[in-house]
């Protein structure tokens, strides 16, 4: 069977481009008979998009804090010198694992990070009411777009430094994968996390006591991702997969997540 693949990058998630996403799904998996996985399959996809537009913001405003403390200890280095310093750290592994966290600490990037989710909510809001009225943005409209500053400055650094949004799906005839990734790199500390929430919930369910896990864990201040992760693996399990043969998670520059669906098993598993 001939290899089939589409690619595209996420700029804005909003309806319009959730829309389409649920129809590629349905275009791949409704090809072998699995069309009853589509809402189950984009609910997973849901979190990973959300998981990597929040590190790619909080990214961001690390790469930022970074520049200004290089720019503040050498004054007269122009812009070219100070980025190609900032690139060398980054993509010293080791360093970066100190260096992130600590800046994203001293200076509560998390609250930031919070505050341009906030405006991009309401950017999607209003484009979203435009979208399912069928018209452009009104004036009053396009007036608060403009009034979302935070976003805006986000968006200029994550064009500036080349950091978005990816989602690859592609079949085989064996299986189809799907990919979403982020064009920065994630911290050790933060791939742990991801990994212990992954195995907290697992324990949680074993004992059949998945919802606690949950209630527990209503507050994501500290810990989105790992929770978004625990939704997914609850999702596959669902639909009668093991998440960690499901999922891989490749961590180097980029930070991709492949999701793996066996065709025949799932066929199997649904005429049983």
């Amino acid at each position: 069977m001939a290899r089939r693949k589409v690619s595209t990058v996420i700029n804005i998630y909003s309806k319009k481009v959730k829309d389409q996403i649920v129809e590629l799904c349905r275009n791949f998996f409704g090809k072998e008979d699995l069309e009853f996985l589509v809402g189950d399959v984009f609910q997973c996809v849901d979190e990973l998009i959300k998981n990597s537009i929040k590190a790619n913001y909080k990214f961001i405003l690390v790469l930022n804090k970074l520049y200004d403390k290089h720019l503040l200890d050498q004054p007269d280095a122009d812009e070219d010198t100070l980025n190609s310093q900032i690139n060398t750290l980054i993509k010293d592994k080791s360093s970066f694992d100190i260096i992130a966290p600590e800046i994203y600490r001293e200076h509560n990037l998390v609250e930031q990070v919070r505050r341009i989710l906030n405006e991009e909510a309401t950017q999607i809001k209003l484009k979203d009411k435009a979208y399912i009225s069928k018209r452009e943005c009104n004036e009053a409209e396009i007036e608060q777009l403009r009034s979302l500053k935070r976003l805006a400055q986000a968006k200029t650094l994550l064009k500036k430094n080349s950091v978005q949004t990816l989602l690859k799906i592609e079949s085989d005839g064996e299986f189809i994968f799907i990919e979403v990734t982020n064009t920065a790199p994630i911290t050790d500390i933060d791939l742990r996390r991801i990994h212990e929430k992954r195995d907290e919930f697992f324990q949680y369910h074993k004992i059949g006591r998945d919802y606690e896990f949950f209630v527990n864990h209503l507050d994501t201040t500290d810990s989105g991702f790992g929770l978004g992760y625990a939704t997914i693996d609850s999702m596959l399990i669902g639909i009668g997969l093991d998440p960690y043969q499901t999922i891989q998670i490749l961590a180097a520059s980029d930070t991709t997540v492949i999701l793996s669906f066996p065709i025949a098993e799932l066929k199997k598993a649904n005429k049983s």
